[in-house]
């Protein structure tokens, strides 16, 4: 199975002192100064839509965004054109971007006090055509994704329970005994 178009979710551990209004300025300091390997374009507000990408920092290869699907608060890394190498390379990106990301807000001056559980995280295969979801096809992606996780993290021990509705996309919740951190 080929890992394309991931999304990873990282949950903001304390939403209670979280100041959504304040993403904007933050997204567009990233833009100002191109903080990001990707290009970044625009900032989008989608706040007043309930349970859903919350604020939008608008990238060519990629989105970054305060997601708020399922009603949890989170930072989510959308990665939207396909990276060349194997899928070690491209989950390995992806955390990368996501940590990265992570580390960034929380050395953000305006958003003080904001944490995130790096003891969890959620990944989605954004792309239906290419990985519907199935039971072969969640089986394929849990054998590749233990693999991977043992390749790519210091911590692999986890916990995952897959989505099983074929109408949603290809993805696992995974809690961690311990934060993530890359190799």
């Amino acid at each position: 199975m080929e890992l394309e178009h991931l999304n990873l979710k990282i949950p903001i551990s304390n939403p209670e002192q979280l100041k959504p209004e304040l993403w904007n300025p933050a997204f567009q300091t990233w833009i100002q100064d191109q903080v990001c390997e990707e290009l970044l374009i625009d900032v989008a507000d989608y706040l007043h839509v309930p349970q859903g990408p919350g604020m939008m920092l608008i990238g060519l290869e990629a989105d970054y965004s305060l997601d708020h699907t399922d009603g949890r608060w989170g930072l989510k890394y959308n990665r939207k054109k396909t990276l060349t190498g194997d899928n070690e390379k491209r989950l390995k990106d992806a955390f990368k971007k996501t940590l990265s990301a992570c580390e960034r807000l929380v050395k953000d001056k305006n958003l003080k006090g904001l944490q995130f559980n790096l003891k969890e995280i959620e990944i989605l295969i954004n792309d239906r055509a290419l990985a519907p979801n199935t039971a072969e096809n969640r089986q394929n992606f849990k054998k590749e994704l233990h693999r991977l996780l043992t390749k790519v993290l210091i911590n692999a021990d986890h916990e995952g329970v897959f989505e099983e509705d074929p109408k949603k996309r290809l993805g696992v919740k995974i809690k961690f005994k311990e934060n993530i951190q890359l190799k």
